[in-house]
């Protein structure tokens, strides 16, 4: 499978676990501040009369208030220099996407979160939603499209591999079928306990994401141990 990059200058992971840590901290400087920002409001009498008749927004929309300013004010001059050499290095072709393992993790971390708030009333449900949900939907369509373009690389390649597209074609088989499967039986479920089918859907779009990319990897190692 043929990959356009720059000559001499291999693709790579960039820092996976440097990058990891600092999202990490930015997920943690934008929690601290919501629940700042949060209680410092409810200190006005508006805003507490706001929370009374709409509790899920009064708590949702200090989080992306946060969330907003972070990435418009505080990250560009924190990270600026690092962000732009990734996106230099992700334009030429350098990067190789996040491994299946990471990938892997983060959906289950965020459809924990989404089961946790699904369950669990309180005031952190808000939290655990309000991160997990967008989590979900991004890393979703991330694996959508190595589904669709599978290979390592960041960059779509030159011209089509017929192993790969064999692959890709057995992948999304089973993994159409893994989705029927996992369908009906949240829906049996579903007619029991009809509170837990939102988040039911949940894992049925974790699982029904992770067999195929999970049944391409192995296909992929098997094929390369036979080389």
């Amino acid at each position: 499978m043929s990959d356009v990059r720059d000559e001499g200058a291999p693709a790579r992971r960039s820092s996976y676990w440097r990058e990891v840590g600092c999202a990490w901290l930015d997920l943690a400087l934008v929690v601290v501040g919501s629940l700042a920002l949060r209680f410092g409001l409810m200190r006005f009498a508006w805003f507490s009369s706001f929370h009374d008749n709409h509790a899920f927004w009064a708590e949702l929309v200090p989080i992306w208030l946060v969330v907003i300013s972070f990435m418009l004010f505080v990250r560009p001059r924190w990270r600026g220099a690092e962000d732009a050499a990734y996106r230099e290095d992700l334009r030429r072709g350098r990067l190789k996407r996040m491994s299946l393992a990471s990938r892997s993790a983060v959906l289950l971390v965020s459809l924990g979160l989404i089961v946790v708030g699904s369950i669990f009333r309180g005031p952190y449900q808000v939290v655990a939603l309000a991160v997990g949900v967008p989590t979900l939907v991004l890393f979703a369509l991330e694996e959508v499209n190595i589904v669709l373009r599978p290979g390592d690389s960041l960059v779509v390649r030159d011209r089509p591999d017929e192993l790969v597209e064999f692959f890709k074609a057995r992948s999304l088989q089973i993994g159409y079928l893994v989705a029927v499967l996992s369908l009906l039986c949240s829906y049996v479920v579903s007619l029991a306990a009809p509170r837990y089918a939102s988040m039911l859907l949940s894992v049925v779009l974790v699982v029904s994401l992770l067999v195929p990319a999970h049944v391409y990897h192995r296909l992929d190692r098997r094929a390369g141990g036979d080389d």
